[in-house]
């Protein structure tokens, strides 16, 4: 064909992303290519969960708890030991 370039100006390169696009769309047609949520496993199932829910006093003990925390620190040696 004479190199890439003679091959996207003749418009060969186009022509194989067509077909090989048309040939992966007939794979998963036919089933012999899985897509999952297109043409496997679509159907729809009920979820069935709780969301966890974090006691708000628990919460604010945690937090300061990590406050107490980060003000013994000492910051200079944190700021030099982590910088993002």
């Amino acid at each position: 064909m004479g190199g890439a370039l003679a091959a996207i100006e003749s418009g060969y390169m186009q022509d194989e992303i067509r077909r090989s696009a048309y040939d992966a769309k007939l794979r998963q047609d036919g089933g012999d290519k899985t897509v999952v949520g297109v043409n496997q496993f679509t159907e729809r199932e009920d979820l069935n969960f709780t969301i966890h829910r974090v006691d708000p006093e628990a919460e604010a003990r945690q937090l300061e708890k990590l406050r107490k925390y980060k003000s013994s620190r000492n910051k200079q040696r944190v700021e030099t030991r982590c910088r993002f």
